[in-house]
């Protein structure tokens, strides 16, 4: 009897809180970025055989820096142990006052960014045209190129074809048939 009110208290919780339930693990989000890698049809990527990936975050933001500290040492893991061809992973920890004069070929934009630094922070990735993803959902329709979420549990790759395009950097068709595109 005490069980049912405490299911239903939990289940009240549960459904209350959305976000919590449809976070992509750490893990696979750093394997989905080595994945798209080889996906990817621009005369910058071809030939390379090394890719800086930056985890850009905000050091004034708790929710930034804890989601930083979330993902380093998984992405660092998880990528270097990935091959994509003969491409050899770096992940390093860029921070708003470093982006501008940062030495990368892609980045990941942690959360606990408003939406007006965000797009002060989008006009110089674009300046840069870097490949960029998130899995801040918040962040899909401003102007982030790849993105990844779970919907019902299934995972969904989501690109932002205008911001590819803007930045010069192509998707093979294949890559176009699974992701969802928004503009």
């Amino acid at each position: 009897m005490i069980f049912l009110p405490l299911i239903k208290i939990c289940l009240a919780l549960c459904l209350s809180f959305p976000p919590l339930m449809a976070i992509v693990p750490t893990e696979f989000q750093a394997i989905f970025f080595a994945k798209v890698i080889k996906y990817v049809r621009s005369p910058d990527f071809s030939g390379s055989k090394k890719f800086s990936l930056g985890l850009l975050y905000d050091p004034s933001s708790p929710d930034s820096k804890l989601h930083l500290a979330e993902l380093f040492g998984e992405f660092k893991k998880t990528l270097e142990q990935q091959k994509s061809g003969s491409l050899e992973f770096s992940v390093v920890e860029v921070t708003v006052s470093n982006l501008a004069t940062s030495h990368l070929d892609g980045l990941y934009l942690c959360k606990g960014f408003s939406p007006q630094k965000l797009a002060e922070l989008l006009k110089i990735i674009r300046s840069k045209k870097l490949l960029n993803f998130t899995a801040e959902e918040s962040y899909f329709n401003s102007g982030v190129m790849l993105g990844v979420k779970l919907t019902e549990g299934k995972t969904q790759i989501i690109l932002n074809k205008s911001q590819s395009d803007a930045s010069g950097i192509e998707f093979d068709s294949r890559f176009l048939q699974v992701a969802e595109i928004i503009k």
